[in-house]
C-alpha cells in the first residue's frame, strides 16, 4: 500500500481550513436581534433558541473536523515513522 505523507499533510491541513470557516460563522446566537417590540415574542424566543441549536451543532462538526485532521496528521507521521524504521531493518546495521 502506498501512502504519500504530503498529501495526507495537506488533507489534514484544508480540513482544518474548512472547521475555521465553519467556526468563523459563530455564534449564530449572537447576531440574532429582535425589534423592541417582539423581543418578548414566541418568535424572538424561537429564533434565538434555533440559532443556540445551530451554534451547538457547527461546534459539533467543527470538532468532528478538527478529530479528522488530527487523526490524518496521525496517520502521516506514524506511517512515516514505521517507512524510515522499516528502510533501516532492511538496509541493516551500518548502511
Amino acid at each position: 500500500m502506498y501512502v504519500d505523507p504530503p498529501r495526507v499533510y495537506g488533507l489534514a491541513r484544508s480540513t482544518r481550513g474548512r472547521a475555521d470557516e465553519i467556526r468563523a460563522q459563530s455564534p449564530v446566537a449572537g447576531g440574532v436581534s429582535a425589534d423592541a417590540g417582539a423581543q418578548e415574542s414566541e418568535i424572538a424566543r424561537v429564533l434565538k433558541d434555533s440559532a443556540r441549536t445551530i451554534d451547538t451543532v457547527l461546534r459539533y462538526h467543527t470538532g468532528r473536523l478538527d478529530h479528522f485532521a488530527d487523526l490524518a496528521d496521525q496517520g502521516a507521521r506514524d506511517y512515516e515513522r514505521t517507512d524510515t524504521a522499516n528502510a533501516h531493518r532492511l538496509v541493516g546495521p551500518g548502511g
